[in-house]
């Protein structure tokens, strides 16, 4: 019999409790939702119609310049890519690269030691190479050989063995992807 009073109040007053809960949602929908919406926009946050003027400026330019950018590639000549093609491949082509710098030790009068390929990623091709022989003076004349390589080449590290005669570089040289 209780169940059944308490029951009769509720159907009584669900109307002012149904008032009651939209009201409590509404107003904790103005605290959470609109009401730092608002605040953002009036204090020139992110929804500032400003701040939305400036980045819609800022991509505009970067549009014009990625325009720009597409043209001046439409413009570059077939020989030219073929010239990028031989500074920077784009095959990875280990036993070329071991020919050019036998070649160019030979060249030099040095004897090709070993050569080994390290970490092959993102563009980037980690060699270490030992040669021997030759003097300080075609060891320079080797490095500026590297230097003026068609091939890019970046010598890392030197190391030099003067009772063996024996010269380490690491070399890094690219490919692009």
């Amino acid at each position: 019999m209780g169940d059944s009073k308490v029951f009769n109040f509720l159907v009584k007053h669900f109307l002012l409790y149904a008032i009651i809960m939209a009201i409590a949602i509404f107003y904790s929908s103005y605290l959470f939702f609109i009401k730092p919406a608002f605040t953002q926009i009036k204090s020139g946050g992110p929804l500032d119609r400003d701040s939305q003027k400036k980045i819609f400026l800022e991509l505009k330019r970067y549009l014009k310049d990625l325009e720009k950018l597409e043209n001046d590639l439409g413009k570059i000549k077939e020989e030219d890519y073929q010239k990028l093609d031989l500074v920077i491949p784009k095959e990875i082509n280990i036993p070329k690269i071991y020919l050019e710098l036998e070649e160019l030790a030979k060249t030099h009068g040095f004897t090709l030691k070993r050569v080994e390929t390290g970490e092959v990623k993102g563009g980037v091709i980690n060699i270490y190479l030992e040669i021997s022989g030759g003097n300080y003076e075609q060891f320079k004349d080797f490095l500026g050989a590297l230097e003026r390589n068609v091939r890019l080449m970046d010598v890392t590290s030197i190391k030099f063995s003067p009772k063996i005669l024996v010269y380490s570089l690491n070399i890094k040289t690219y490919y692009s992807e």
